[in-house]
């Protein structure tokens, strides 16, 4: 893939992050004592800032190239008349607002995500943090960057118990028993699956697991994740990518993110992974 036309690609993602900030920025500022607030059938929320920003970034992509197709979190009827991510070698796929309860309530930790996939293969993945002007993108093979300019990687461990946030599923029904690796680390849970994934690949946290989520809550932060230096698989250690995106449409999954030695950890003791 040529490198320019992936930092091309990213450009005009991290363009889109910015102004997914400003939309969420404003319908806070303006609506939101009248926000319409969802509830939707997995318990997640929706909100009329989600729709407006999802709305914004395809009708953005189907501009830049019509053969592109999106996989968003939110229906849509413009999205019928968009290519099919079955079908299309290059797929856009977006969470407009991922920690959508959070921006509700005006805590901190919610980002849009967008990432591009080829061949069901990420390419290109950008995070922008919705409560500053930070917006965080990775390139297939040229590492992490902040704002533009590349960040430096650390992978030395804090002393003391690793990090390491925790997000059951919908259900909750993980919360039953304790993951046998909680008493070596200290569990942590932001509401953001994406926002995990941003920590773990700047080191903030030293590991994300997630029981039950969908490639919109990941496929952006996954390559962050690698392209970090760190590793990220399915919560049994298979290989989340290349994926087949009309079977990804139908199902949730689950992840654990971390650098290297502690993923093997997790990964190996592992009783919770076996329910998704």
């Amino acid at each position: 893939m040529d490198s320019d036309q992936l930092m091309t690609w990213r450009d005009f993602a991290c363009g889109l992050a910015d102004q997914a900030r400003v939309i969420a920025a404003q319908y806070r500022l303006d609506n939101r004592a009248h926000m319409n607030i969802s509830v939707k059938r997995d318990r997640s929320v929706v909100t009329d800032a989600d729709h407006a920003i999802q709305q914004r970034i395809c009708h953005a992509v189907k501009n830049l190239d019509a053969g592109h197709a999106v996989l968003c979190e939110e229906s849509a009827d413009y999205l019928r008349e968009m290519p099919s991510p079955t079908n299309s070698e290059f797929c856009w796929v977006i969470d407009p607002l991922d920690g959508t309860r959070n921006y509700v309530r005006g805590l901190p930790c919610c980002c849009t995500s967008i990432g591009l996939l080829r061949n069901g293969e990420p390419i290109v993945g950008v995070i922008g943090d919705m409560n500053s002007p930070d917006t965080y993108s990775a390139v297939m093979g040229h590492g992490v960057m902040l704002n533009g300019q590349p960040i430096d990687q650390t992978t030395d461990c804090v002393s003391g118990k690793p990090i390491v946030s925790f997000q059951p599923s919908h259900q909750l029904t993980e919360l039953e028993e304790i993951p046998s690796w909680a008493g070596s680390v200290r569990m942590r849970n932001f509401g953001s699956s994406a926002m995990h994934l941003l920590y773990v690949a700047t080191g903030a946290l030293d590991g994300a697991v997630c029981m039950d989520c969908r490639i919109w809550d990941y496929a952006a932060g996954y390559l962050l994740v690698q392209e970090s230096g760190r590793v990220m698989t399915h919560n049994n250690g298979e290989l989340l990518f290349p994926i087949a995106m009309g079977d990804e449409q139908a199902g949730a999954t689950g992840f654990v993110a971390a650098r290297p030695d502690l993923h093997r950890s997790l990964v190996e003791n592992r009783e919770l992974s076996n329910r998704v």
